[in-house]
């Protein structure tokens, strides 16, 4: 089993477990909306808060899309829970740039 994470939003910390195959599958389809729009485009901001929700809503029901929606933040601060979240899921390795990100190859 993966380890658990910890990513910051609006000033808090959240705890992330190692993810169930249903979150997977909603980081799945929300990556598939992503790259189907593809760069530079809204769905990529409501992708990365999807991706987000799907992995705090296990642990935290609240903390679901529109609480995300809700929380004071950077964009910084979305990319970088973001990134940390698809690195727990195996998306991503370890500094790689996640899909839609520059250096993704778009």
């Amino acid at each position: 089993m993966a380890e658990a994470i910890t990513i910051a939003l609006g000033g808090r910390q959240f705890r992330i477990r190692a993810l169930s195959f249903r979150q997977l599958r909603d980081i799945e389809e929300a990556l598939g909306r992503a790259l189907d729009a593809g760069a530079q485009t809204r769905i990529d901001f409501d992708a990365a808060i999807d991706i987000v929700a799907a992995a705090l809503t296990r642990t935290d029901p609240a903390m679901n899309r529109d609480a995300i929606l809700d929380l004071e933040g950077t964009k910084a601060d979305i990319v970088a829970a973001t990134r940390a979240v698809l690195n727990l899921s195996g998306y991503v390795a370890q500094g790689e740039a996640p899909p839609g990100e520059p250096g993704a190859g778009n």
